[in-house]
């Protein structure tokens, strides 16, 4: 089973860096998803279930394994579909050389050269779309993650603005009261002073 999961995980870990094309580099956050989808790929209990059935382990079958000594390796299986995808290159490849019989023909030669070059770029084509969407998606993601660190700095400014603006009004009016006090009291001195005399005070 451990095989398996470094294989899903080999996997995993060329998919993400095919599809960033080496935009966005793996980091330790990323790892947890990349182990976790190969984990969930390989430790399925119908997996396990059926390698054990595989070795022989439960039930127990030691002729399982005896059989794979003398078993040759099979040839791959031939698609059904009346149509196959350019992943499929390697059916194609098999289907021409079974339909035509003169495979040193130059045409044939130049057909399973074009059909290997046309698949290819098929599939280069399709893993750049996936890592563009993939890294477009990230970025956006990054990118909204500014626009709400930038907002909140933003909000936390103008708070802090008007928090001195409120100050500076209460400043200036404890200074008019203060101001207001004093003339008062200058006017009761100067009242007691000489009460016939009369002072204004602006």
């Amino acid at each position: 089973m451990f095989g398996p999961l470094s294989t899903a995980y080999s996997t995993e870990l060329s998919n993400y860096l095919h599809r960033s094309h080496g935009i966005l580099p793996v980091q330790k956050g990323d790892f947890f998803e990349l182990f976790w989808r190969a984990w969930g790929a390989t430790f399925k209990k119908e997996t396990i279930r059926k390698s054990f059935e595989a070795t022989g382990i439960h039930p127990a079958n030691p002729e399982v394994i005896l059989k794979r000594f003398g078993k040759e390796a099979s040839s791959l299986d031939e698609s059904s579909a009346s149509c196959l995808s350019g992943e499929d290159w390697l059916k194609l490849e098999s289907i021409v050389r079974r339909t035509v019989k003169d495979q040193s023909d130059k045409d044939v030669k130049k057909l399973r050269r074009s059909l290997h070059y046309i698949s290819a770029q098929n599939s280069i084509l399709r893993g750049e779309i996936r890592g563009l969407r993939d890294a477009l998606l990230k970025a956006e993601r990054s990118h909204l993650k500014e626009q709400a660190r930038l907002y909140k700095l933003q909000q936390a400014q103008e708070k802090r603005v008007e928090r001195e603006r409120l100050k500076e009004v209460r400043e200036k009016e404890r200074a008019a009261k203060e101001s207001r006090m004093l003339k008062r009291s200058a006017r009761k001195q100067l009242a007691t002073l000489d009460p016939c005399r009369h002072i204004s005070l602006s």
